[in-house]
Parts: C-alpha cells; sequence; structure tokens
C-alpha cells in the first residue's frame, strides 16, 4: 500500500529534478480558445485510470500502476504509467505498450536496475522516452538516452551514480531538449545532441517549450534566487527571490508559473500566489493555465486525511480521499 506522500514523491522524480514536469504541449494559438476539455490521470481502486471531464476510464492491466502523466494530440489518448514496483508502460487510446518492449531493455529485478525511465512527453503522435540504461558492467557502466518511437539515441555514457539522476524530455520546433544533472553538481541540456552546460553554481530547476522557444528556470545554488532563460536567445527573461524551493515551469502567452516543494501555491511571474479552495489542500502537483484560467491537481496529507482535488477554473471538479488513490497529471484541450 503507498501512501499520499510516496505518491507525491514518486511524481516529482519522474520529472527530473523537479516533481511536475515543467509541461507546456499546447500549441500556442490553441490557447486563444476556450478549454472544454478537462483530462486526469491517476490511480483509483488500485488501477490506473483517467478521467475526460469527470467520466472515469479504466486502463487496460493497470492493476498496481499509477497514471502520472497524459497527453491529448489529434483525439490520440496518451497515459505514462509506473508501476509501484517501479516498472513503466504507456497507453496509447487504451491499448498498452511495456517500455522494456516498446525500447527494447531488460527488465529490472531486485537485485540489478537495468534501465530507469525518468522523462516522457509526445510531440505530433511522436512517443519520446528518457533514461539511463545499464550497458555492462565495467565502468561506464551506463548511457543517458532519448528514445524517438523506439529508436534510441545515446547522449553520452555515465557512471553508476548518475544512474539516479533524472531528466526530463521536451520538444521545441522539433528540437529535441533533455535535461542533465550528475553527482558533481552540474548541471545542463542536451538539445539535439548537443551538450550546453550550465554555469558553475547554476542549478536546472525546469524547462518548457512554447510556441516559437524553450525557456528553462535556474537557481543560484545556495541561494534563494531564480531566474527564467530563454534559450534561443540566452536572454533573462525574469528574475526573483523565493525560499520555498520552486521547480517546473507552466507557460500561458507570456506569463511564467512554477511551482513550490515547500510551501503553499504556486508562483506566477516570480510572485508567490497561495491556494485556499479547501482546508490544508495547499499543495499544487500539476498545473495547466490557458489564458489566465487555471487547471489544477491538489493535494493534501495531514490530520490523518490524504486526498486530491481537481480545480478547473476556480471550481472543484474532482476529489478523492485516499492514501492509495489519487490523481498525478492533468492535460487541457481547446475546443
Amino acid at each position: 500500500i503507498i501512501n499520499l506522500n510516496m505518491k507525491i514523491n514518486i511524481f516529482f522524480l519522474i520529472i527530473a529534478l523537479f516533481l511536475f514536469s515543467c509541461r507546456n504541449d499546447i500549441p500556442q494559438q490553441d490557447k486563444l480558445q476556450s478549454v472544454t476539455y478537462t483530462y486526469v490521470s491517476g490511480i483509483e481502486n488500485g488501477k490506473a485510470c483517467y478521467w475526460k471531464n469527470g467520466v472515469k476510464t479504466e486502463l487496460i492491466n493497470g492493476d498496481h500502476i499509477l497514471g502520472i502523466k497524459m497527453f491529448v494530440q489529434n483525439n490520440n489518448v496518451y497515459v505514462w504509467g509506473k508501476s509501484i514496483y517501479g516498472t513503466d508502460c504507456y497507453w496509447k487510446n487504451n491499448v498498452k505498450y511495456e517500455v522494456t518492449q516498446a525500447l527494447n531493455l531488460q527488465q529490472n529485478t531486485p537485485q540489478i536496475m537495468f534501465h530507469k525511465i525518468s522523462g516522457f512527453t509526445v510531440d505530433n503522435d511522436d512517443v519520446y522516452f528518457a533514461g539511463t540504461v545499464r550497458t555492462g558492467t565495467t565502468s561506464p557502466v551506463f548511457e543517458l538516452c532519448y528514445w524517438k518511437n523506439g529508436v534510441k539515441t545515446v547522449l553520452k555514457q555515465i557512471t553508476a551514480d548518475e544512474m539516479h539522476t533524472f531528466h526530463e524530455i521536451i520538444i521545441s520546433n522539433s528540437d529535441v531538449y533533455v535535461t542533465d544533472s550528475d553527482q558533481l553538481g552540474n548541471h545542463g541540456y542536451y538539445k539535439n545532441g548537443v551538450y550546453h552546460a550550465l554555469p558553475s553554481g547554476q542549478l536546472l530547476k525546469g524547462i518548457a517549450a512554447t510556441s516559437t522557444e524553450a525557456v528553462i528556470l535556474v537557481q543560484n545554488n545556495g541561494t534563494d534566487d531564480y531566474f527564467y532563460q530563454n534559450l534561443t536567445t540566452g536572454n533573462t527573461i525574469l528574475s526573483f527571490t523565493s525560499n520555498q524551493n520552486i521547480y517546473g515551469i507552466i507557460t500561458d502567452n507570456n506569463d511564467l508559473y512554477s511551482l513550490n516543494l515547500i510551501g503553499n501555491g504556486y508562483h506566477k511571474n516570480g510572485t508567490l500566489v497561495n491556494i485556499n479552495f479547501a482546508p490544508l489542500y495547499d499543495e499544487v502537483i500539476d498545473m495547466k493555465v490557458i489564458n489566465n484560467k487555471k487547471y489544477m491537481i491538489i493535494s493534501r496529507d495531514a490530520a490523518g486525511i490524504a486526498g486530491t482535488k481537481v480545480i478547473s477554473d476556480n471550481i472543484e471538479t474532482q476529489n478523492i480521499t485516499s492514501h492509495s488513490d489519487g490523481f498525478y497529471g492533468i492535460f487541457t484541450v481547446p475546443n
């Protein structure tokens, strides 16, 4: 049995250095239209599932699997699943694909970790993963890779210690970005296989794609200083301070949002925004924003009660009160 703290921790791990993965996957022109469909992925009664405007679809062979992230493109519904035992899969229109088969990977065992998948995205119905793979027994024994529709691209050879770092993948204007960090505190990203290192002392806390560019969130190590940077121009978009350990990026027109690992609410353009939809439900674990309308999953784990709620444009639309079930990923589709 897993409790909500474990669920939130798992969610945080899979988005590479931050828990939500900083996901902005709706084309800019669509943001000018009103949102009519809200999709949410999660687990209920021990089975992976997703909801479309509150109507549940139970995913095939989804026992003990968390539906942690989802996309909807061209009327195709994708859900990334991670089992409580650490194995990965995904569904396309409720057809299940094991990641070991789709990516030609060796199955992990309790004794040996042969692979670790930490990033997933879909772009124009192309399916991408990012992660690390064991390649042998002599150092270096692992590779950092990404896969497009099952075809592997090796980014670098890594050591066993780096196997446990996290990597996020996004697509921006057909360019493939994969975040990277190591045990020595070096942070950077790959763009189409070419590595770009951040200056010493800078921590990469989030990456997102807009319709025209890629943007990163950076923290100066050991400080409360953050800034957003445009990767196309290299220019700093906005600098701010916060003591709440911020991660991830959500974009909406010219606005930039990030989530708080510590404390209530989220940040909009560097300013803290508290939430008060329900008592003790103060952590945002995933969010989309369309024309300043917020669609989010919020959680609580206090006073012996755990639960998650879906908030759509300031209205509670779904809730689960449970230590073992809950919502994880949210995706919105304009009309």
